[in-house]
């Protein structure tokens, strides 16, 4: 019995020793340090309370489209009139099914392919118990 615990603790021995010999005997890949990055501007405080606003409004979407309450979604489109009126001004504006909005930005160069930024307005209703004690709910 000794002569087996002998062996496997030479085995563990030799085994550590081809692994710190192999370590050893690696180049170093690690890369040089760049330059840092650059600071990342802070959204500026009306920015901040702009997406506040929207926030604050409860565009929640039921399973069943008949029990969602779609006066917040009438709400939204109206406080994103007010708030960014060169939107309005400067861009095609189309609504799919009552409150899906569209807004169309031509660019200088039809040529080219076009590009779509995508924003959903409303949330997922979910449990009420999943979310107990999370206290403020859409920052009222």
């Amino acid at each position: 019995m000794r002569l087996v615990l002998r062996l496997f603790a030479l085995l563990v021995v030799g085994l550590v020793g081809i692994v710190l010999v192999n370590t050893l005997r690696l180049p170093n890949h690690q890369l040089a340090a760049g330059p840092p990055a650059p600071a990342v501007a802070v959204a500026p405080d009306s920015a901040l309370a702009h997406l506040a606003g929207a926030l604050r409004l409860a565009t929640v979407s039921r399973t069943k489209y008949a029990e969602t309450d779609t006066v917040p979604f009438d709400q939204l489109q109206a406080y994103l009139q007010r708030t960014f009126p060169l939107v309005q001004q400067r861009l095609k504006l189309q609504i799919v099914n009552h409150y899906g909005l569209l807004y169309e930005w031509p660019g200088t160069d039809p040529a080219l392919k076009p590009l779509l930024l995508h924003q959903w307005e409303s949330a997922l209703q979910i449990r009420l118990q999943l979310v107990e004690g999370y206290g403020v709910r859409f920052g009222v």
